[in-house]
């Protein structure tokens, strides 16, 4: 009888122990995510303000640093991979990464763009005000939705895994 709840507490401990290291485990998987998105996000909060501000010779400098760090970011996402045969958290983040590609070839383009034309017309257009408002707002609601997404799949990865109280940034 011994030996058999000596054998049961070993197996309970062991239990635990490998839940808790599997705990750890997902924390780190969804810190390095998270961090690879959040130096994307950075950049492109900068590349907003010198938007903004109409501050082309800094969004120029930064806008190199924005399409290298997507590039950085999807390679280690992608490096990453699932967790558990869980890639749902994985792929939204590639997605997210996918996204900021897109958004970084257009959007962020179109803006810079109207930006110039003011700077260089050097006068009050209403018409391109509204074009400028209606880019970054689509520029928003295109990120807003991805990044959504990408939020819920890092709830879901939180839940799966036990991480308390759901992961949020």
């Amino acid at each position: 009888m011994d030996k058999i709840k000596a054998y049961l507490f070993f197996c309970f401990v062991f239990l635990f122990l490998s839940c808790s290291d599997n705990v750890k485990e997902a924390i780190e998987y969804n810190k390095r995510i998270v961090l690879s998105y959040q130096k994307v996000a950075d950049i492109k909060d900068k590349l907003m303000f010198y938007i903004l501000v109409k501050d082309t010779t800094h969004f120029d400098l930064e806008y190199k640093e924005f399409v290298n760090q997507i590039n950085l970011s999807e390679k280690e996402i992608g490096e990453i991979g699932s967790f558990e045969n869980y890639p749902d958290f994985n792929n939204a983040a590639l997605s997210m990464m996918s996204v900021y590609k897109d958004v970084a070839k257009k959007e962020i383009l179109d803006l810079r763009f109207l930006v110039k034309k003011k700077l260089q017309l050097n006068k009050q257009d209403s018409s391109s005000e509204n074009v400028f408002g209606e880019k970054l707002h689509k520029l928003n609601s295109v990120l807003d939705s991805e990044f959504n997404k990408f939020e819920t799949a890092q709830q879901k990865f939180a839940a799966k895994f036990n991480l308390n109280d759901g992961v949020k940034n």
